[in-house]
């Protein structure tokens, strides 16, 4: 019985030293060539995920248990360590997901993409600051400007399965087949996820879609990734980098993507992307301030004078 119990604790260990590393590489087309849409763009958001999966649920309850104070010793120890690490990890995979699928939905080029994110708090702390004394009225943000979606991405992550095998909420590396009549299987690193495509203004849903991203193999390449080639994991997903989990995410992201587009109606593509025009320059000359505009005034009387 000691003898299981130090082998359970020396595979543990082992497990704690991290994930292992798998390159992954995005071979294929890069966003420029595979951006070629220039019509009519569909205004649209993405509401942060929740993760629902057996596996986010799983870590939450182990947490608990750690903070409950049943973990005690040197094995206890790094248990706790581990948990802290998988709880946090848990904590971020739903807004992880939702900020690679709205980068993701911007380089796709069809569609122009408003912040919801925590990006949007900072706006409106930006909006409410040009509002009081402490910045040039002249420069103030009226309020009211902002954008309005009228398509909002509503995501849960379902499945979330890492490469791993699991004993009791234990990570356990996937190669270890046998050990003292326990039997450990690799499992393919798996996610996917419900996706709702909601009409904002009436509240109907347009389409209801389910993605996934799937590997069974340790060496990740020549995958034709084109909306999330070069793209950094989310700060909720980097403890899965160099994994064959990411590799599942960049695919799943990458298919959302496309189902997206293909699910929404052509009548919400109605818009014309115009933040790379040039300004208008009459409507930027009325857009001046007014003690601006006197000066430049004055200036040219006085050179008419002098002539």
């Amino acid at each position: 019985m000691k003898r299981m119990f130090f082998i359970l604790c020396m595979i543990f260990v082992w497990s704690c030293g991290g994930n292992q590393a798998t390159k992954v590489e995005t071979a294929g087309p890069t966003v420029q060539q595979v951006v070629t849409y220039h019509g009519p763009k569909a205004r649209i958001a993405v509401a942060s995920f929740k993760c629902k999966a057996a596996w986010c649920q799983a870590q939450k309850l182990i947490h608990q248990q750690q903070k409950r104070g049943r973990w005690s010793g040197l094995f206890g120890k790094l248990i706790v360590r581990k948990t802290d690490e998988i709880a946090e990890t848990a904590k971020g995979i739903g807004t992880g997901m939702s900020d690679m699928l709205t980068t993701a939905l911007f380089r796709s080029g069809r569609f122009i993409v408003l912040e919801r994110g925590e990006g949007l708090k900072s706006l409106k702390e930006e909006i409410d600051l040009s509002q009081t004394q402490y910045v040039n009225q002249s420069q103030a943000i009226k309020p009211g400007l902002l954008e309005g979606a009228d398509i909002l991405v509503i995501g849960a992550i379902t499945e979330f399965e890492p490469a791993e095998g699991n004993v009791k909420g234990m990570a356990i590396p996937g190669f270890v087949p046998y050990v003292g009549g326990l039997s450990f299987q690799k499992k393919t690193a798996h996610v996917a996820a419900d996706i709702k495509l909601v009409d904002v203004r009436t509240g109907r849903i347009i389409s209801a879609i389910k993605t996934e991203g799937k590997t069974s193999d340790w060496g990740v390449s020549g995958i034709g990734l084109a909306f999330t080639r070069n793209l950094p994991l989310a700060a909720g997903l980097s403890y899965f980098k160099n994994t064959p989990m990411e590799k599942a995410i960049r695919v799943m992201v990458d298919q959302t993507v496309n189902e997206i587009a293909k699910q929404i109606p052509e009548s919400y593509y109605r818009y014309e992307d115009n933040t790379n025009q040039e300004p208008d320059v009459q409507t930027a000359n009325q857009q001046q301030p007014e003690n601006t505009r006197l000066q430049k005034s004055s200036v040219k009387n006085q050179k008419e004078i002098k002539r």
